[in-house]
């Protein structure tokens, strides 16, 4: 029969997928911890995707129009991700005025970019887990949380944004030791 096997070897590679999402991604979010000003750098990530989630939900809710990922999250609409993106990078701009010392240090030589490249980064983290959900046939991660769709809804978009300041402290210190700098 055509087709047979396939679905075993789907939920294989749907499962060594959640894995290395969660052991890349937690594993980066770990080793940020060690670096210099790890308060500020995981306050960035975290604040920076909440933040984002928060704007992003009322202007979907209020605006949005056009369907971001119909299967994975009907709910999202495009107009939402861009509120969302918007709002968190208006206060995130409010804070690198007026509060710099919040700012770790690390981050200022292209810190824009940063923030785009981790709210982007904090989207996908959220359609990476609708993904799994929906490939696994369930709702929620879980029901720790009551009105989320789980624990994971709270992290899941943070796991791919660590990775990238994973990559950019590592980056960074590897052009300093090479003395690209």
């Amino acid at each position: 029969r055509p087709g047979q096997g396939r679905k075993e070897f789907a939920d294989k590679a749907i499962g060594f997928t959640l894995i290395t999402h969660i052991t890349v991604g937690y594993g980066s979010l770990f080793i940020l911890t060690l670096q210099d000003w790890p308060t500020y750098i995981l306050i960035f990530l975290f604040s920076i995707n909440w933040f984002q989630d928060t704007f992003a939900y009322i202007g979907g809710r209020l605006f949005g129009r056009t369907s971001f990922s119909p299967y994975l999250s009907p709910k999202k609409t495009w107009e939402g991700a861009l509120i969302g993106i918007l709002g968190a990078g208006t206060l995130w701009a409010i804070i690198k005025f007026n509060f710099p010392q919040l700012i770790p240090p690390v981050l200022l030589d292209c810190y824009w970019l940063l923030f785009l490249a981790v709210s982007i980064s904090g989207q996908l983290g959220d359609l990476l887990e609708s993904f799994f959900k929906r490939s696994f046939g369930v709702k929620d991660s879980g029901s720790l949380i009551p009105g989320h769709g789980g624990v994971l809804d709270r992290f899941d978009s943070v796991i791919i944004g660590s990775v990238i300041l994973f990559l950019h402290r590592r980056l960074k210190m590897l052009c300093h030791t090479m003395d690209f700098q």
